[in-house]
């Protein structure tokens, strides 16, 4: 047999990455598990953005994992009570002691002829490199890592500080500065009004438009703090609530039967935009696109905190960046001290800067340059890589719902694919290329009546959730019932395994169980067929014995 130094390797130690470790070891007893985090800490997105205001936009009940639920005092928690969440939960089930930090996974092999990953690591302190192998890798870095790169001509020039939301300066001091800040995300709409008291002067460059909601009203305090902490599942209850009541949401990405309710939201947003911001922004702020064309943002204050007369909504793209500011498309200069960048990430880059090789040597990135497009099986496993996963791959996010069930949902189903592999009943398993290419195709099928790639040349209709070509890569075209009832009944018949060695306990209990109920429907039935049924019984339970007597277990 062939040594290896771990059985999983992990790279990034994320939410996802946590969470897959963990099951391991709840699920499996899998104890031989390391993960590799190139930060100095854990959480992924909620270590590195750190963002004046950052939090999250689904309510925490369901926005964290099914085996460790808490209480929450606000269900719209910030980004340092989610971090602490995640330390926390890796303290309890034990996982810290397992994470390399301050490494990067630059690398892993397949190596056909012994079964195995080769992985080699980087030392982000000092550049060394080293390899590790193992049985199965997994992939956990997530598609919101790597910050999009300053497109805006004059960076270089800038005297002041410049940075990205996803990589904030803590050295830098706001107060009293001029300020400005490209992109009007997610990210944006959370920044914007929290700095806004501080700064002297704030101009937000904001070429496209979204729709802003006010967030939902949700029970806190009193009463209801009191049953989500001690009364025996009511928590559960709420939770399930909360995920039926996103899923509900979900109707209004079909163009065909969704227009009622996109027309609903429409209302309640545009609504919620003209009570709130000033008169003047109105025309730049209210999309003339469809609903969930784009993410909706529920309000944190932003709109409101347009109406500070230092705060200023530009619905431009910026010239270029000067040594002291930013100019416009009409020439004028804004004065800045400090320019934040909340312009997103590179999400189209799959698994970048990882170069990922399976079977003959070819790359991840060739595969999908081959497919013609993201050709991923359940956005998890790719053919002509075995025993490799890749949590939160291509088209499983949403725009809609928590995307810590959907890592659960994947986690649960690479745990099912893997486990032969782990207890030594294979020694490999992958997806068939016929498989992925027909889940592929299905992917392409259902995009068409989806309102993501058919919603419009409205301004600034153009999502994260869409490559170059117009396509979706991200989302799920389904809804998250859908997807998890994938993971639950797979589809066994669209893998393949080496060397399958049969699990003879769990067949043998499978043969006894028929036999008892065979047996018990013996005991049921007429006296005239009691006797046949008894035979067939004793038949099941001769069978079982031989089949363990083969393996050399019991006598026969």
């Amino acid at each position: 047999m062939t040594s290896i130094d771990h059985g999983v390797i992990i790279a990034g130690a994320g939410m996802s990455g946590l969470g897959m470790a963990i099951q391991l070891m709840r699920k499996l007893g899998y104890e031989d598990v390391q993960l590799y985090e190139r930060a100095p800490d854990l959480g992924g997105t909620w270590h590195h953005n750190r963002y004046p205001g950052a939090a999250c936009d689904i309510p925490m009940t369901f926005y964290s994992f099914s085996f460790a639920q808490q209480h929450w005092e606000n269900q719209w928690s910030s980004q340092e009570r989610i971090e602490a969440y995640l330390k926390n939960t890796a303290e309890r089930f034990d996982v810290a002691r397992k994470i390399t930090f301050g490494t990067e996974v630059a690398s892993a092999d397949w190596d056909e002829q012994k079964k195995i990953w080769t992985v080699t690591v980087r030392r982000m302190s000092d550049g060394k490199t080293y390899r590790r192998t193992c049985k199965v890798f997994v992939s956990s870095v997530g598609a919101l890592t790597i910050p999009n790169e300053c497109d805006v001509p004059g960076r270089e020039d800038f005297m002041g500080k410049i940075f990205h939301s996803a990589r904030w300066d803590e050295s830098a001091n706001l107060e009293g500065k001029d300020v400005v800040l490209l992109g009007n995300g997610c990210s944006a709409s959370q920044i914007v009004p929290t700095i806004a008291p501080h700064v002297k002067s704030l101009t937000q460059f904001g070429r496209s438009r979204h729709w802003y909601l006010p967030r939902p009203p949700i029970p806190h305090g009193g009463i209801f703090n009191w049953l989500m902490r001690f009364l025996p599942g009511f928590r559960a209850i709420i939770r399930l609530l909360m995920f039926l009541v996103s899923e509900n949401d979900f109707r209004m990405m079909h163009m065909r039967t969704g227009a009622r309710l996109r027309k609903h939201y429409a209302a309640v947003s545009e609504k919620h935009i003209r009570s709130l911001a000033p008169k003047k922004y109105h025309k730049q702020l209210i999309p003339d696109f469809p609903m969930g064309t784009k993410r909706r943002i529920f309000d944190s204050n932003y709109l409101a905190s347009l109406n500070h007369d230092h705060v200023e909504l530009l619905a431009e793209d910026p010239k270029r960046i000067t040594e002291h500011g930013v100019m416009r498309q009409n020439g004028e200069e804004i004065p800045a001290d400090i320019i934040v960048l909340a312009t997103g990430f590179q999400v189209q880059k799959m698994l970048f800067p990882m170069v990922i090789r399976g079977q003959k040597g070819t790359s991840i990135h060739d595969h999908l340059a081959e497919a013609g497009g993201p050709m991923c099986y359940y956005g998890t496993v790719f053919s002509g890589f075995p025993n490799f996963a890749c949590i939160l791959g291509p088209n499983t996010a949403t725009g809609h719902s928590s995307v810590i069930f959907t890592s659960e949902c994947q986690i649960n189903f690479t745990i099912k694919l893997i486990e032969p592999v782990l207890k030594g009943r294979a020694d490999a398993v992958s997806v068939t290329k016929e498989a992925e290419r027909r889940d592929f195709d299905w992917i392409r099928r259902e995009m068409k009546d989806m309102v993501w790639e058919n919603g419009g040349k409205g301004k600034g209709a153009k999502a994260w959730y869409l490559d170059d070509n117009g396509r979706c890569t991200a989302l799920y075209p389904k809804s998250q019932i859908h997807f998890w009832m994938r993971s639950v009944w797979l589809n066994w018949g669209d893998f393949s395994y080496d060397n399958l060695r049969p699990a003879v306990f769990e067949t043998f209990t499978k043969y006894m169980t028929l036999a008892a109920v065979v047996f018990l429907g013996a005991v049921l039935s007429s006296p005239g067929r009691r006797e046949q049924a008894k035979r067939v019984a004793q038949d099941v339970v001769q069978r079982a014995k031989t089949l363990i007597a083969a393996k050399g277990l019991i006598a026969a």
